[in-house]
């Protein structure tokens, strides 16, 4: 954790225009929330070893299907990566 806290200070004192999480668009910061929240619901559902299933998928990965497929669907409402 505190290498990743001094690269970022070190990148935000060579940065000359500003702050460096400032020049970050919101856009990608919204991209990196949506990529750690379906790393947290795979890794939980590797714990947890649900069993149930609907159809052939367990609910787990249906869950991830369905948050990737509206996660999707909001970065093209807000004209992200087009």
């Amino acid at each position: 954790m505190c290498i990743r806290d001094s690269g970022l200070a070190v990148a935000d004192f060579f940065l000359l225009d500003g702050a460096f999480l400032n020049v970050i668009d919101p856009g990608f910061i919204l991209v990196g929330l949506l990529g750690i929240l379906l790393t947290n619901m795979a890794l939980i559902g590797n714990l947890a070893r649900v069993e149930r299933k609907f159809l052939f998928f367990e609910l787990d990965s249906l869950a991830i299907l369905v948050v990737y497929v509206l996660g999707l669907l909001l970065l093209y409402q807000r004209g992200i990566g087009v």
